[in-house]
Parts: C-alpha cells; structure tokens; sequence
C-alpha cells in the first residue's frame, strides 16, 4: 500500500530543520496524531492499557495519593482515559499536565475534567528538551551546509562528542518553580514515550533535507554513511536526554514520591530482513542514566507497542523509507524511587 501524506508531512520537516519548536509541532500533528487516529485500537491494546495497568498496580501498593504531575500527556492524556475502568483521574487530588503543545494542554484538561470534575487540573507549557533539541537541530543542519555527501558524512563524524557535550555545557530545563506537589500522601510523576522520541523530528529532518540536496546523486555510499552517523548522533542525543531527563525528574520528588517511566527502547520491524533500530547507543544506557541519576528500580514490565501494523510505501523527495513499514516498539515500563 502507498501513502503519499506521510511523504510529504517529512519533506516538511526538512524545511523547519533549523527550527526545533516548529519540527515538533509539524511531527505531533502531520505525523504521530495521523498514526494514533490510524490505529487507535492498536495502540490502546498494545501501548496504554499496559501502561494504565502497571500505573494501577503501583498506585494500589501504595494507597492513598496526592498529586500526579504527567509529563507529555499530549491531547488525549490516555494515561487518565475512561476506559471499561474508571479513569485514574479519580486516584488524585490534583494533575499538573505539562506539554510542549498548548493546545494538546488544553484538550486534554477538558477531557480529564470530565471523567473528574472533582479534580483539580493545572497546566504548563514546557519544553523538556530545553536548549538541547535545538542544539541538535543545528548540528544537523550545519552538516549539511556543504557541496558534496561524502563532506556531510565527515562533519558528521566530528559531531559525536559535541552532542554529548552539549548536555554538559547547557541548563537543565527548570521549571520546578512552577508547580509544587502537597506535602502529605505520595506524589506521583508520570513521563509517557518521551525519552527517545524528543530527537526523532529533527533526525528525520536531517534526511529530508539530506535526500532533496544530494539524493539524485551517484554518490550513494556517501549519502548512506551521512544516514548511519547521523543515527549514531540521534542515540547519542538520547543517552544524555535520558540522563538530564532523569535528573530533572528526580529534582521534583521527594522521599515518599515515585517516578513511572515509560519509554521504548527499540523499532523492530515485522519483516525481518529489516533491521532493528536501537533507541539509545548502548545495552545498558538506561540502566546506567538511572544509576547516575540517584534513583533506584521498584518495579518494571515490557510491553510490545505493536505502533504501525500494516506496510505503507512512503518516498521521501522520490527515494523509498522504511518509517511506515509495519513494527512495533519495545516498551519499557518502570516505577523508581529515590535511592535510600
């Protein structure tokens, strides 16, 4: 089967290359939003209801909840979804929903304020990337600013260590001031399928703009070298998301609080002559981000997001991509507490 609407929904994304806030609003809205009314059902089975069960399950071990700050809830929030269960609204005082997208706030206070009149709803316009995706946006885009592929694929070789750097050089995201949990019973933050897709846009982007500048070429094994490092570059960028992301989240806990982390790790695609794509460079970067975050593992469960589960044909500036070929995802889901 074709599709053409993806297609030209990531040659816009080239355009916004420069532009971190602009790739995330074109991605959320001409991408992920598209596949979630696509497949739905899917996504329900395979994606939320195992998160709304493992968020229940360690809810129930602890009793009595106070706040829940969800990071990323999007327009549908489906963490707090009215399902054939009542919504998990009902187990909080208050929600903080925080998002990048103002109107995905918007929609999704008014939903949870339906299934809870009750419970009190902020909302915050946040960006938890800070100063990093952009920063990735530029190194993407000042690789490209050459005449030859092969001139892409060296500069990008030389990016590696300043993708790491930047999340060394740069200012955690501090927004703690703008909300604070009740002291009291428990708090819980939620971040739902954040953690490696904050890059991806501007990763995509890279290669839109990559194949309109030097895709009709003959130089094919330049523009293949330019794809692998700048995936290379993408999961390095994760790792230190993870990590300051982790940091960042810890920072707003206390002793009797929780973190629910949920987060893919891998693509794995149906056919199997495709190969898998890895999230974050290395087995244990997530072990290790936890680790370096102070915080430890109460509990963990996998699931398989089974995200994309038919095969759509997409050209991107007339070459062939793999994106929307059917796959899932491998989903990890864990409950972490400050380290005694």
């Amino acid at each position: 089967m074709s599709n053409t609407s993806y297609g030209y929904a990531l040659e816009e994304l080239g355009t916004l290359l420069p532009d971190y806030p602009r790739l995330q609003e074109c991605y959320n809205a001409r991408i992920h939003a598209i596949d979630y009314g696509a497949f739905a059902d899917s996504w329900e089975r395979s994606l939320y209801s195992p998160i709304r069960a493992f968020v229940t399950d360690e809810l129930s071990s602890v009793g009595e909840w106070g706040d829940l700050l969800y990071c990323a809830p999007g327009a549908h929030a489906p963490l707090l979804a009215e399902t054939e269960f009542p919504s998990l609204a009902r187990c909080f005082r208050r929600i903080a929903l925080v998002d990048i997208d103002r109107r995905a706030l918007n929609a999704a206070a008014a939903l949870i304020g339906r299934f809870n009149p009750a419970t009190e709803i902020e909302t915050h316009v946040f960006d938890f990337s800070g100063e990093f995706g952009q920063r990735l946006s530029d190194i993407y885009a000042d690789a490209l600013e050459v005449t030859e592929a092969r001139m892409v694929a060296e500069r990008l070789i030389t990016r590696r260590t300043l993708v790491r750097n930047v999340f060394d050089t740069g200012t955690l995201p501090s927004a703690a001031g703008e909300w604070t949990v009740n002291k009291g019973a428990p708090c819980a933050v939620v971040s739902e399928m954040m953690a490696a897709f904050t890059g991806t846009p501007a990763l995509l982007a890279f290669r839109s703009e990559l194949f309109r500048r030097f895709g009709s070429g003959e130089d094919e094994a330049s523009v293949a070298a330019a794809l692998q490092r700048a995936g290379a570059l993408w999961q390095s960028f994760n790792d230190g998301f993870l990590e300051s992301h982790l940091e960042f989240l810890r920072s707003l806990i206390g002793a009797n609080d929780e973190i629910i982390l949920v987060l893919d790790t891998d693509k794995v695609f149906e056919d199997p002559h495709r190969e898998c794509i890895n999230s974050f460079s290395g087995a244990h970067s997530l072990d290790e981000a936890i680790y370096k975050a102070q915080l430890r593992v109460r509990r963990e469960a996998t699931t398989a997001w089974n995200d994309h589960p038919i095969d759509l044909e997409t050209l991107v500036h007339g070459r062939p991509v793999d994106d929307f070929k059917a796959h899932r995802h491998t989903v990890r889901m864990i409950g972490l507490t400050l380290t005694q």
